[in-house]
């Protein structure tokens, strides 16, 4: 399982990921001032990403956040 910190618009997030077959598993802890305010999650196709795994769960956490996505909601933001 990989994972990377980050922060957007606000907010911070801790994400994480795994791969299984062709399908990247995400999840993430969306925060501000310590309190939880989401946990998407969702599932990326390995071949929609060009590889880039950290930038892609960078993308749709980001995406997550200005969509408003709350806890447990499945942000499907790649085909």
């Amino acid at each position: 399982m990989a994972q990377l910190q980050g922060s957007h618009a606000g907010y911070r997030f801790d994400a994480f990921w795994s791969v299984q077959n062709d399908t990247v598993f995400w999840g993430a802890i969306i925060s501000q001032d310590g309190h939880v305010m989401g946990r998407p999650k969702g599932q990326l196709q390995r071949e929609a990403i060009d590889g880039d795994e950290a930038g892609a769960i960078r993308h749709v956490v980001a995406t997550a956040i200005d969509k408003n996505v709350g806890v447990d909601a499945d942000a499907k933001l790649y085909g």
